[in-house]
């Protein structure tokens, strides 16, 4: 387990657990399994990886017509009529479920034939999420806390 703390326009704790110490999240009959937790204001999150432009943007990836530019540290939440509960492109904000995924993302961002550009990564709190694979998590907010090297 490894424990990170930041304070300074707010304050967060992160947990990053191994695989063998991870723990479920579930809400109804969603189920998933984070890489760690994020602890703000007294609440815990999920932790996940999130990846965007150098603008701090979503990525626009699949002809995603919906674009967000992400502030550090502020929740970017989605209302509740514009989520989709399936695996399409919209109603929800995706992140990486593990930093293996993020960088893959990363790396596909940077190679693509056209129009390639560089990305960043951040630790992000994930808010309310309600599907998951191995590869990423659709949620309805996150929070990107500080950018991975």
């Amino acid at each position: 387990m490894e424990r990170l703390t930041h304070s300074g326009n707010f304050n967060y704790e992160i947990i990053k657990t191994s695989k063998k110490d991870r723990f479920e999240y579930s809400i109804g009959d969603f189920k998933y399994t984070p890489p760690g937790w994020v602890k703000i204001e007294k609440m815990w999150f999920p932790l996940g990886y999130k990846v965007v432009t150098q603008k701090n943007q979503s990525l626009g990836l699949r002809r995603n017509p919906t674009i967000y530019t992400y502030k550090i540290g502020e929740w970017n939440i989605m209302p509740d009529d514009q989520i989709i509960g399936d695996d399409v492109d919209e109603g929800g904000i995706f992140s990486g479920a593990s930093l293996a995924s993020a960088r893959k993302t990363q790396k596909y961002c940077l190679e693509r034939q056209k129009d390639p550009f560089e990305t960043r990564i951040f630790f992000a709190a994930v808010y309310k999420p309600f599907l998951a694979n191995g590869y990423k998590v659709k949620s309805q907010g996150i929070m990107l806390l500080e950018e991975l090297k």
